[in-house]
């Protein structure tokens, strides 16, 4: 089609303007030339293909009327079209109906008439080109040329495009120019940011103003408008379809003409021009002239330079200011942070060993032997165990989260998680459990403030050995002593070598499944169900006192299997004989990658529990090379703490989101990273958009919750909106809106509801105060647990299932449609067929 276009498009711009009588000459001796390489076997099919087609229309409507008694939807006739079984009953009717059989005949063996009418057809084809008509409206015509002829018409095609660059090169230069000049002095000048996604996209072009303004002075050096985006032979790798624009439009004889074509088209000329060597001769032109110097004088005479200078020149100095101040604010090292902390001299002890190994038992029995002291978790549920333990070790407790706060009187110990460390009281010890997580870029900043600026004359901390150095660097930096104390692993860890049939059969009692999303444990536990075999299931949505009371379920017998995410692997102690890797890919907020050989010993470390097992066992059902080779690997060890954004940042005199962002690009002290904030920063902005009380943002942005639930992030801009109009949110229809779905809601509805519960609890937390509403968010949450635990505890977990037809499908299919309904879908959404 795009060679037929060629031998059609020189000719649209004949008596338009140009003067070249050698190109019209040149023209009209191949015209005849280009006429006789349509061979007659090509014409003669596509005849036959356009008789054909017009009998196929005539016949379509008596077929569907045969198929179906009443009139049938469109997609029902695009099914039915693009069917085998209609192809076989149109070749069929074509084959053996006496008056269709001219078809598939030879030219020499039709009919007067058909002969007569074929010749009519090919004078039509032959004046067409004669007369240079646009293939545009004759799309349908498909001619067939062999390689020979393919290749001369190409080296035709060429030659033409030279002859007309050679004549016509002053005039397109001249024309360039004028628009160059015009474009560097024009107000709505452009700099080219480089694209997104799919590279092959041209580089997108950005109006000109403060944002973009040093990039575009960076770019000022060369020709703005050159892209990269078409690749050239020669010295320049790249041109930009500007100049093949300029050439085309040239070629077509007029500035519009190029709009007469289709993509298509436009694109096969600019093939053609873009295989010759023209490209590169027109940039050495275009470059000849605009020399640095050039450009920077028509440039600086424009208004919205010279206005978009001013501007950034304003801004560079408030950037500077801000700079400043932020390094006037923060001190040269990272300790001092913490000035009560580096009042008193602390005693470490690092507890470290692979899980399983007892640090933390050892640790939280040497805290209450003291009279104060408070143990921090990185999971909630971790926290929930040691208050229990803790109350059974001392007699009372407090527990203090997010979502959540229990305090019994006379209590002088904490359980915690460590976000809510609160650095000014003072403890006589501190238990920081999991501190390798301070390598961790979301999470990294708690531990940091922990280790610098727990305000504790005695600190244990328990960690992997991967982070030993790390922490013993950063106890050596805040000038304090440190014992370490080395902990084995109760019971020996086994790989198995044989891999684990994915189908689930040989699951044994004692087992735990772990897969990376809630959906997979949801479908292995329903295919578990499915066999007769009890399951407890945990994952991160679960509230933590489902987590709790799965746990026990399984710890007690009355389930033989667990089925899990990583959320098993850190800190929760189960009977687990042996843990089985269903998959050894999890998407950890950014993207999907394999576990990490620290991953792989945290989670596989959870089977052999002293007392019930004398061994523990790992096997994987996935990749099982790939699993040994990270059972055995030596985990990397962590180089790296991350901080967390400075309080002490929020006195600067700009908005929180941008106090956010100058945090974020700045550099920080040496060995130190900081966290993520992005998500901070996201929740920043959109709550200015309607408030300006930055410390009323602050307190908002600061609320814990999952902003890539849709359901929670609407509720927070409730939130906000109710704050911009001078009145707290009221909450009665979220919490009648709870109790409904206690009732009424499935086992998503329901984690859902209890998340908004919790967001619910830190809004009347941190901004309205009202402890009455504690208590009534307490109850419902217990009332969504107790719904959720039913549903657990009926072992009728959904099955996945084919978004279709509902047939029921393996845990591990790759797809959501079952194989049979995938081929219909394509032939229901594509006229064409499967593609």
């Amino acid at each position: 089609m795009i060679l037929y276009f060629f031998c059609m498009v020189f000719p649209i711009s004949k008596g338009t303007g140009y003067n070249c009588v050698y190109y019209w000459q040149r023209e009209e001796e191949l015209m005849h030339q280009r006429t006789s390489e349509i061979t007659e076997a090509a014409v003669y099919q596509t005849y036959l293909k356009i008789r054909r087609k017009e009998e196929e229309r005539k016949i379509r409507d008596s077929f569907l009327k045969q198929k179906f008694k009443r009139t049938p939807a469109k997609a029902t006739v695009r099914r039915y079209l693009a069917s085998e079984e209609y192809v076989r009953q149109l070749d069929l009717y074509f084959q053996e109906t006496k008056e269709m059989k001219y078809l598939f005949l030879p030219l020499e063996q039709q009919s007067e008439e058909i002969r007569n009418e074929y010749e009519s057809f090919r004078e039509f084809i032959e004046s067409d080109l004669k007369s240079g008509k646009s293939i545009r409206g004759y799309e349908h015509y498909v001619f067939v040329l062999n390689r020979k002829q393919k290749e001369a018409f190409q080296l035709t095609a060429s030659d033409l495009v030279r002859q007309v660059w050679s004549e016509q090169k002053n005039e397109i230069l001249k024309d360039i120019f004028r628009s160059a000049d015009r474009g560097f002095r024009h107000r709505s000048l452009y700099y080219f940011r480089e694209p997104n996604g799919w590279p092959s996209r041209p580089i997108a072009p950005v109006k000109l103003n403060i944002d973009c303004f040093p990039l575009f002075f960076e770019q000022i050096n060369i020709l703005f408008n050159i892209a990269k985006f078409l690749h050239i032979p020669g010295e320049y790798t790249y041109v930009d379809t500007l100049y093949a624009e300029y050439l085309t439009q040239w070629i077509l004889g007029h500035p519009s003409g190029i709009g007469r074509l289709d993509h298509k088209q436009r694109s096969g000329l600019y093939d053609l021009i873009l295989q010759s060597d023209i490209p590169g001769k027109l940039i050495d032109e275009i470059l000849a002239r605009y020399t640095q110097e050039k450009i920077s004088a028509l440039v600086s005479r424009s208004t919205i330079y010279r206005k978009a200078e001013r501007e950034y020149t304003e801004h560079t100095a408030r950037e500077e200011k801000l700079r400043t101040t932020i390094l006037e604010t923060i001190p040269d090292r990272y300790t001092e942070m913490f000035p009560l902390a580096r009042s008193i001299h602390r005693k470490f002890v690092i507890h470290v060993g692979p899980t399983n190994s007892g640090k933390t038992h050892d640790a939280v029995r040497r805290m209450v032997q003291t009279s104060r002291g408070i143990y921090l978790a990185p999971l909630r549920l971790m926290a929930y165990e040691q208050f229990e333990n803790i109350r059974n070790l001392a007699g009372s407790c407090t527990m203090i989260t997010g979502e959540e706060e229990i305090r019994e009187e006379g209590s002088v110990f904490t359980a915690s998680t460590i976000e809510m460390l609160d650095t000014s009281y003072h403890y006589e010890c501190a238990v920081i459990d999991e501190a390798q997580m301070i390598g961790d870029p979301s999470r990294g900043g708690s531990w940091s403030a922990a280790m610098y600026g727990l305000y504790a004359d005695e600190i244990q901390v328990c960690t992997a050995p991967e982070a030993l150095d790390l922490l013993i660097r950063i106890i050596e930096d805040c000038q304090d002593e440190y014992t370490v104390v080395h902990h084995e692993r109760f019971t020996p860890l086994i790989a198995e070598t044989t891999a684990f049939d994915s189908s689930l059969k040989n699951a044994e009692k004692g087992d735990a499944l772990i897969v990376f999303s809630r959906r997979n444990v949801h479908a292995v536990a329903a295919e578990l169900q499915r066999m007769n075999r009890t399951v407890s299931i945990i994952y991160g949505a679960l509230p933590y006192d489902v987590r709790h009371n799965e746990a026990r379920r399984f710890a007690e017998g009355e389930t033989e299997l667990l089925v899990a995410t990583d959320a098993v692997g850190m800190g929760m102690n189960l009977p687990i004989r042996r843990t089985v890797f269903l998959e050894l890919q999890k998407f950890d907020g950014y993207s999907k990658r394999f576990l990490t050989p620290s991953e792989v010993l945290q989670i596989a470390g959870r089977a052999g529990r002293k007392g019930l097992y004398d061994t523990g066992y790992a096997v994987s059902a996935a990749d099982r090379r790939r699993f040994l080779k990270l059972f055995n690997s030596e985990p990397k060890k962590v180089q790296n703490a991350y901080i967390s954004f400075p309080d002490i940042l929020l006195k600067l005199d700009c908005s929180l989101s941008e106090t956010l962002e100058r945090w974020k690009n700045m550099e920080v002290l040496e060995g130190l990273l900081k966290g993520d904030i992005d998500d901070q920063i996201d929740l920043a902005k959109a709550a200015e958009a309607h408030l300006s009380d930055k410390d009323l943002i602050y307190q908002l942005v600061m609320i814990p919750f999952d902003i890539r639930t849709a359901e929670l992030r609407d509720t927070w801009m409730d939130f906000v909106r109710c704050e911009a109009h001078g009145k707290h949110c009221d909450l009665t229809g979220y919490l009648d809106h709870a109790r409904y779905t206690v009732t009424h809601g499935d086992i998503q509805e329901l984690e859902v509801e209890y998340r908004r519960m919790d967001l619910l609890y830190g809004y009347s937390r941190r901004i309205t105060r009202d402890t009455g509403s504690f208590e009534v968010i307490s109850v419902i949450r217990k009332d969504l647990s107790a719904a959720i635990m039913r549903i657990l505890s009926e072992q009728k977990l959904t099955p996945r299932k084919c978004r279709k037809c509902g047939k029921e499908l393996p845990w591990n299919y790759p797809f959501g449609l079952c194989y049979d309904c995938y081929s219909h879908e394509d032939l229901s959404f594509y006229p064409g067929g499967i593609r």
